[in-house]
């Protein structure tokens, strides 16, 4: 899921109406997963850049950080 909705995000392709709810959706996954990716290694660049790209740094830090698995 996480991979899929960072792409999105990540390549302005969803829908301009869908934006927010997209976006809450995609950080609520991530948070909700407690800042652990479920991306893989070819989604975790999307991720830790879209995370940015929609002002979550703050999370793209602690899941850089993280030493837990998956890390």
């Amino acid at each position: 899921m996480h991979t899929t909705a960072a792409r999105c995000r990540y390549l302005d392709i969803t829908p301009a109406a869908l934006v927010p709810a997209a976006t809450k959706a995609f950080v609520d996954a991530v948070t909700n997963n407690k800042n652990l990716t479920d991306s893989g290694i070819i989604g975790s660049a999307y991720m830790l850049q879209t995370l940015v790209k929609v002002g979550r740094g703050d999370i793209a830090l602690r899941i850089s950080l993280a030493t837990s698995e998956p890390s």
